[in-house]
């Protein structure tokens, strides 16, 4: 199968959490990461993280409201002893505004399960699927989302296959965890699309 250029779009509002700081260039245009913080209906905020690119880079300060608009990103982070995935929300277009904005947070996604899907309880009795999903790029890349599933949309995650095409519409969410190594602890966050919609195609 040849390549095709999936969906992937994405919608943040909220407050600009940490300053836009130059990280790395890539193709003759600087990168800057930071921060924003999206509140949940819940109450829950997530602090999510984000890349901007320079060319649509503005003057904005921790606190600012923020309106961002573009695609959920996976980067391959190489360290002494291995590799972690990070996920970042890529801006195409920013907006700065003057008075505090409703939060969004909305992510949309089809691409393929490229690893065994796997379903769980929660200790609260919750169903989960934890879903991986490749979602193609532009110049034959991919992103490699960790997303998942509650409820009825788990049962129908569990039930496919590597390679299953699938749509997904859901936010993007922050989650504290702990890893231990060698007997040392560290509190860790990951980052997942959390599924409110779920269709196999």
């Amino acid at each position: 199968m040849g390549y095709t250029r999936d969906e992937n779009s994405l919608f943040l509002c909220g407050r600009l959490a940490e300053g836009l700081v130059a990280e790395h260039e890539a193709y003759g245009e600087t990168l800057y990461v930071g921060a924003m913080d999206v509140m949940r209906l819940s109450g829950t905020v997530d602090t999510l993280p984000i890349t901007v690119p320079g060319r649509i880079m503005q003057d904005v300060s921790p606190g600012d409201y923020i309106e961002l608009r573009g695609q959920l990103r996976s980067y391959n982070r190489h360290y002494e002893n291995g590799s972690r995935l990070l996920i970042r929300a890529f801006a195409r277009d920013m907006a700065i505004k003057t008075e505090p904005v409703c939060c969004a947070n909305s992510v949309l996604l089809t691409g393929s399960i490229c690893r065994p899907t796997v379903f769980r309880v929660t200790p609260f009795c919750r169903e989960i699927t934890d879903i991986l999903l490749a979602v193609n790029r532009d110049y034959k890349k991919a992103d490699y989302i960790p997303c998942i599933a509650w409820g009825s949309a788990a049962h129908i995650a569990a039930g496919l296959s590597v390679g299953a095409r699938i749509r997904i519409e859901g936010r993007l969410q922050s989650r504290s965890y702990t890893k231990t190594e060698n007997g040392v602890s560290e509190v860790r966050t990951a980052y997942e699309l959390s599924c409110t919609h779920l269709v196999q195609l």
